[in-house]
């Protein structure tokens, strides 16, 4: 049988390991975070102006953000508002056969008019749920251009957008290794504290008679 000591031990060491391992797991969550802030699965230019239909890559690597969001980036010194987008219509297309595509979307969704945007420069204009990983084309057509997009350089962006879901099992992750950590330190010094003091008696000398 295990003393209490042996016990507690055993049980510091494995909290220790599981601290650890939770906090490997943490590191690599966080840089799968970052992957999905930072990447751009397609970015490409057109002209929303006029009609016309302009294809490009899309390359998805997750499943697990809440969004996919389609952006039109302008490239002006002049600060522009969604009114320049008064007009637009068409569709989005995202292909896996160029016969069958997976998704059409319409280029704009008018929900999005009351929308504060982020920057002068880069109106929102579809969202979307993200499906399987994988490489993919997407076909912009315009049927009716913005008439105030005329000559303003142009790129279309897809990004993800991340809704607060995805960073709960960062927090979790953290949280388990802040609390296996303190364990460990309130165990570690309860065994210091309690530990076994080895008495030392020393005899007495005797004179020699």
């Amino acid at each position: 049988m295990f003393s209490k000591r042996s016990f507690l031990w055993f049980l510091m060491i494995a909290m220790a390991a599981g601290a650890i391992y939770f906090a490997n797991d943490a590191i690599r969550y966080n840089n799968k975070l970052e992957s999905w802030i930072t990447a751009t699965p397609a970015e490409f230019p057109v002209d929303l102006s006029q009609p016309g239909e302009y294809e490009g890559a899309l390359e998805l690597i997750s499943t697990r953000p809440c969004k996919l969001t389609f952006f039109l980036k302008l490239h002006s010194n002049q600060s522009i508002d969604r009114s320049a987008l008064k007009g637009l219509s068409g569709n989005v297309r995202i292909l896996d056969d160029p016969t069958d595509p997976l998704h059409i979307l319409p280029l704009i969704n008018e929900y999005y008019d009351d929308w504060p945007e982020n920057s002068d420069h880069i109106l929102t204009l579809v969202r979307i749920n993200p499906w399987n990983v994988g490489k993919y084309r997407m076909r912009v057509s315009v049927r009716q251009g913005a008439e105030k997009l005329k000559d303003i350089k142009q790129t279309f962006v897809v990004k993800y957008e991340l809704c607060g879901l995805e960073y709960w099992p960062d927090y979790i992750g953290k949280g388990v290794v802040i609390i296996f950590g303190l364990a460990c330190l309130i165990i570690g010094l309860y065994l210091y504290t309690t530990r076994p003091i080895l008495a030392v008696v020393l005899e007495p000398e005797h004179e020699p008679v």
